[in-house]
């Protein structure tokens, strides 16, 4: 079988540089920056601070910045792991896909540009010639063909105009529905090659083709959003300046991929007879294992037209797992780099927190001989660290937003805010700002007044 990469591979060299870069220059400013405190001209402010005081203005604000930081970052890195993590995890709808992904075989078709096929009819007999070779391979049950990534129900979407008849949207009588509806161009066979639920009418076939009445096949949701769940088998619709009847209606395949969580999109399926495009996929339904009829089909294909390229030949189970890894493996990635910044944004706020309360032992002292009591002491250290923490989870939900428009970028389908991965992470967040405080919390609350005020 040809074999498809799963991740394109190579060593960027930028990429590289700024790996190596950032950790340097940080550690380059980190250490020089007590060397630059130190040759000030101005000691007053530093000999005044010690342990009979409170850290300097400067100082304490610095801490407290670096606190922030660390778990903004920490709260962005959790909740783009969290989405891809979501996202990859397996439909738990019953309808999964959308289709039976096993024993089918896949593989692209890439006919001449130039020359006879750049006529739309001549491609159209191809296709037909191709699927009934097809048909004759022994082992074969079922064959279609479509346009790219038809299976996953990814296509562009445009405007759709229904003629529904009368339909209501909301409360209001219309006539005429306009969608946005992503459109595909399907072959005779493909849903029954991928088993994907016929719900009425019937799919397409080979009298379908340039001459005959222009027909569509709509998706559940196009039947929903178009004809608002009327009947809608006979039906026109209107796409560009063309007017379709509906023959069918299928079952909704995932409109963004396998494990999206967004619902999926209103779809209007083509005739690929009417419609035939230059590059298509073939999906092949077998008796048994894939890859042993993935020989006969190739040769069966190319006895139609040799000069067609073929690509991508492998089991539909197999293209779906590698459509799934990169984002698996991102997830992952992030979910390690965003546990190690929050270790150390825990880490860093305990070290705060208790250096802080150690800085303040007299401070401290001075309250409690005035009558603060130990619930007030808590509550003093436990807020300024609570404060931090709102402070860092408002900052990292707006670069968390950020992040996940970002990687629906790269990942189409998946929802860019998730109220409860954002709402998981920042209890997480606060439950380690808490752990990290109440050690010293409990420090402070039991410091003795006249060891504090003896304190040097």
């Amino acid at each position: 079988p040809v074999a498809e990469a799963w991740l394109p591979g190579g060593i960027a060299l930028r990429v590289l540089a700024l790996a190596a870069g950032v950790p340097a220059v940080t550690a380059l400013c980190f250490g020089v920056a007590p060397a630059g405190a130190g040759l000030r001209r101005n000691l007053h402010a530093a000999l005044t601070v010690g342990e009979r005081a409170t850290a300097g203005r400067y100082e304490g604000e610095m801490r407290r910045i670096l606190v922030v930081v660390q778990f903004t970052g920490s709260m962005v890195l959790l909740v783009g792991a969290g989405l891809l993590l979501r996202a990859a995890a397996p439909r738990q709808d019953a309808a999964g896909p959308g289709f039976d992904p096993s024993d089918t075989l896949t593989l692209r078709l890439d006919v001449p540009a130039a020359g006879a096929y750049a006529d739309p009819a001549r491609r159209a007999e191809l296709y037909l010639e191709v699927l009934e070779r097809l048909a004759a391979v022994p082992g074969v049950r079922a064959a279609g063909v479509a346009s790219p990534d038809a299976w996953l129900g990814m296509g562009p979407a445009q405007p759709v105009t229904a003629y529904c008849g009368i339909c209501y949207d909301g409360s209001i009588a219309t006539p005429i529905i306009k969608r946005d509806a992503r459109h595909l161009s399907v072959g005779p066979g493909w849903f029954s090659a991928l088993k994907v639920p016929l719900l009425a009418g019937r799919e397409f076939t080979a009298a379908d083709r340039a001459g005959a009445e222009p027909v569509a096949v709509v998706s559940r949701q196009g039947w929903y959003r178009l004809f608002m769940g009327t009947p809608a088998v006979g039906k026109r619709l209107r796409f560009g300046d063309v007017y379709y009847r509906v023959v069918g209606i299928v079952d909704d395949v995932a409109a963004t991929g396998p494990g999206s969580l967004e619902a999926p999109r209103p779809a209007v399926y083509f005739s690929a007879l009417q419609h035939p495009p230059r590059v298509l996929d073939v999906a092949v339904r077998t008796a048994g294992d894939p890859a042993a009829h993935g020989a006969a089909v190739a040769a069966a294909i190319a006895g139609v037209e040799p000069r067609a390229a073929l690509s991508g030949r492998m089991a539909m189970a197999e293209r779906l797992e590698r459509h799934r890894a990169p984002l698996r493996w991102f997830a992952w990635v992030m979910a390690v780099v965003a546990g190690a910044a929050l270790l150390l944004g825990g880490g860093g706020l305990y070290g705060v927190m208790a250096f802080a309360v150690a800085r303040r032992t007299r401070e401290i002292g001075v309250r409690v001989a005035l009558g603060a009591r130990r619930g007030d002491v808590i509550r003093m250290v436990v807020g300024q660290a609570l404060r931090l923490v709102a402070l860092s989870v408002f900052a990292g939900s707006l670069g968390a937003v950020s992040l996940g428009v970002e990687l629906r970028r790269f990942f189409p389908g998946l929802l860019p805010v998730n109220p409860w991965v954002h709402l998981g992470v920042a209890l997480l967040l606060t439950a380690i700002a808490l752990a990290a405080t109440i050690i010293p919390a409990r420090r402070a609350a039991s410091v003795d007044p006249m060891t504090a005020l003896q304190a040097a």
